[in-house]
């Protein structure tokens, strides 16, 4: 099982997640989807960084839902997820 991400409290190296869309939360903050943007941290590829993988076990509308340990488009991994939900880390993405 893997803590769920979410807005301004997960992060990807020293970025924040920028969780935007549905308003689904998880003890009052956005959770993370699939596609969400990154903060930018550095030069490319870590200034234009995206959530390309999410959960296949668990989704908002179809959207898979975003998890400690899944891999932003930067090659940092997403970590201080939320334990309060978690769910299987199934990948899907390309």
């Amino acid at each position: 099982m893997a803590a769920v991400a979410r807005k301004n409290l997960s992060t990807v190296g020293d970025a924040l997640i920028q969780a935007t869309g549905l308003a689904i939360t998880v003890n009052g903050q956005p959770v993370a989807l699939l596609g969400n943007l990154v903060d930018s941290h550095g030069d490319s590829p870590h200034n234009k960084a995206t959530l390309p993988v999410g959960s296949l076990a668990a989704t908002i509308n179809g959207v898979a839902v975003v998890a400690e340990g899944h891999v932003a488009s930067c090659v940092h991994v997403v970590e201080d997820g939320d334990p309060a939900m978690d769910i299987v880390p199934l990948l899907v993405g390309p």
